[in-house]
């Protein structure tokens, strides 16, 4: 049987091997493009493979940054200003 052209939400999740939740954010953010026919939304085959090929790039870029250590700054005692007591 040949590769279809277009997958179908179910289709590119079992392909892709993500969530949904995960393909209808790609789709909202403009990462993935999305076509509807009737009630279906359709995603082409080159429209899934180039967005699992940049969101591969990119967790492999993430996972090569140095983990950033964050040390907590001391904290700088203020003066306190000098309370008025009105006298009456």
């Amino acid at each position: 049987m040949p590769d279809p052209l277009a997958f179908t939400i179910p289709q590119a999740m079992s392909t892709a091997g993500v969530r949904k939740t995960s393909l209808y954010a790609a789709i909202k953010r403009g990462d993935l493009r999305a076509k509807k026919s009737g009630r279906r939304t359709l995603i082409l085959r080159a429209d899934l493979h180039a967005w699992l090929v940049l969101r591969a790039d990119l967790h492999a870029w993430l996972e090569q940054l140095p983990a950033l250590e964050l040390q907590r700054q001391p904290r700088l005692e203020t003066a306190k200003p000098a309370r008025s007591e009105a006298t009456s």
